[in-house]
């Protein structure tokens, strides 16, 4: 640090090191103009020398016109007229006669002197192969340690251009097909994250997780669906993006981003829609962006009010520009047709595989493809065990399985049993031979194929799944095939209304759905809403302000002791 002024100014490195080498160091000024309403307060806490200590109102008009932070910056003129002093500055506002007037403000930054020909010859040389360098590192991340292996080390970093896999990998992206939601192209395979639900400290399955995020953007599965009840998923997704944003900020930028939001339903309505916001905010601050594509609401009970205001809530904030469209998760027909009544209703994602047919059977696809309502699927391999690796082999205990995969293994209690589906794989078995492909490419082929399902959400747990699941995007089964499938399932699965089942109860499903990493079967609340506004929520904007404290010293006002 150094003095300047009454303010302490941090370097960047490269000024502290040109000091360290006794080359000199100047101090320059900077100045920004702002229009404020002079009658109303300006909403910045100045101390005697009109320095700003603090914003006391952050939705002040002027403050949110400001280019740069305005704390540690000082108010120089009113209106043109210099002002020294809180006296001076009272005495210019009151000399206005218009409540409008311009506020100049200015601070002062160190200045790096200019480098010699030679030094700047050397940095241009250095940045160059700095930049090729970390070309080079991030292509070969994207194709580097699968998530599979237990103890691999790490490939030494290759050029894309070498690489057999990575041209098959280029190649792919252009394969994935697509489809049109509201205007702009979405692969029809949409990157699930769930399965990447994180406990704290989980250095590898970040990595690995990490590579993943990598790998779906470089291959044009772009698009990352999220929750604020998956656990460290929001925050994974949001550091890969803004590490990916240092290497090519064009890719990282055509990434979008969907996300749910799980209210406490016993909690008052009345404080539905302020919770709601905090919960949608709380989203855009991990994934570090200003606005969501898509916010889809997951209501658990229906016996509780509020469905209609916290589906308003989210499109007051549709309105506000947080949210670019709103939709719903595991919804039955009748509460669809109640929110879409209120709001414009843009998408519902729902389970629906081979295994859980609702939605269809129900009406849901029906009523929302009346609409012009897309439809996501999500859940289409069933947790996994729509896979060449089930076939054949012993039904797995209910206790010796996670939440996410004992409430697959419970689906398929009520789907028939365990040995219905062994039938059944050994069904998509034959069909897939037939196609050169494994039980989960069919698998998903089927539920792409169903009228008005637009997209499936492949819950990934690294990188090599994509590149199976690309080709089902385009496996077209034969009429006969289908037709033996619906067969098969005719009389088969889950009945009643989606998600119905879970919500009841006295069922042993209640117990097991969701998909929190925080939840058990013995204490399933914990996967059942997002804690928004509770002293979690605040704990984690408290670190949030440290963190910004600890990068942004300067511009930010003194630590309060007791943060």
């Amino acid at each position: 640090r150094t003095e300047v002024g009454k303010g302490a100014v941090v370097l960047p490195k490269k000024w502290a090191r040109a000091q360290a080498r006794g080359e000199a160091m100047g101090v320059s000024t900077m100045q920004q103009t702002i229009e404020f309403d002079l009658s109303r307060p300006l909403g910045l806490g100045l101390d005697d020398s009109l320095l700003v200590q603090r914003i006391n109102d952050p939705h002040s008009a002027g403050v949110m016109k400001a280019q740069y932070g305005l704390v540690r910056w000082r108010v120089v003129a009113v209106g043109g007229e210099a002002v020294t002093s809180k006296a001076s500055l009272l005495e210019a506002i009151a000399k206005r006669r218009d409540s409008i007037a311009s506020v100049t403000f200015e601070t002062e930054r160190a200045v790096e002197p200019e480098p010699s020909a030679v030094a700047a010859a050397q940095s241009s040389a250095y940045e160059q192969n700095r930049r090729a360098a970390a070309r080079a590192a991030a292509e070969a991340a994207a194709l580097g340690k699968r998530g599979g292996e237990e103890a691999a080390e790490p490939r030494p970093a290759k050029r894309v251009a070498e690489s057999a896999e990575a041209k098959a990998v280029l190649q792919l992206g252009s394969a994935v097909p697509t489809f049109d939601f509201r205007g702009e192209a979405v692969t029809r395979l949409i990157t699930g994250s769930c399965t990447w639900q994180l406990a704290p400290g989980d250095a590898r399955r970040t990595d690995v997780a990490v590579r993943a995020c990598a790998t779906y953007t470089v291959l044009g599965c772009r698009t990352f669906d999220c929750g604020d009840i998956y656990a460290g998923v929001e925050e994974l997704v949001g550091r890969f993006l803004a590490t990916a944003r240092g290497h090519s900020r064009e890719l990282a930028e055509r990434v979008r981003l969907h996300t749910k939001v799980v209210p406490d339903v016993a909690l008052p309505e009345e404080t539905l829609e302020r919770r709601i916001a905090a919960s949608v905010l709380r989203s855009a601050n991990r994934l570090g962006v200003s606005r969501l594509e898509l916010v889809t609401l997951h209501w658990w009970d229906y016996e509780q009010p509020g469905l209609e205001t916290a589906v308003r809530a989210l499109e007051a904030l549709q309105r506000r520009g947080l949210v670019t469209a709103i939709g719903l998760t595991n919804v039955d027909t009748p509460h669809f047709e109640r929110a879409a009544a209120v709001a414009d209703v843009a998408c519902v994602q729902v389970n629906l595989s081979l295994v859980d047919r609702r939605p269809v059977a129900s009406g849901l696809v029906a009523a929302a493809l009346a609409r012009r309502v897309v439809v996501l699927a999500h859940g289409c391999l069933c947790g996994g065990f729509l896979s060449d690796a089930w076939l054949d082999r012993p039904a797995p205990p209910l206790d010796a399985l996670g939440p996410g995969l004992a409430s697959n293994r419970a689906l398929i209690d009520v789907f028939g049993g365990w040995d219905r589906f062994q039938a059944l794989l050994a069904l998509l078995r034959s069909i897939a031979d037939a196609h050169e492909a494994a039980i989960a490419q069919v698998a998903l082929a089927w539920t792409l194929q169903l009228p008005g399902v637009s997209a499936v959400v492949l819950g990934a747990r690294d990188a090599s799944h994509v590149e199976r699941a690309a080709r089902a995007a385009s496996l077209a089964l034969a009429p006969v095939e289908v037709a033996a499938l619906d067969d098969f399932l005719r009389d088969a699965g889950p009945a009643g209304p989606v998600y119905g089942l879970e919500r009841r109860l006295d069922h042993p499903l209640r117990a097991l759905a969701g998909s929190g990493a925080d939840g058990s079967l013995a204490n399933p609340v914990d996967r059942l809403a997002s804690r928004a506004g509770t002293a979690a929520h605040l704990n984690e904007c408290a670190d949030r302000l440290l963190a910004l404290h600890a990068a942004y010293a300067t511009s930010m006002p003194p630590r309060p002791p007791d943060l």
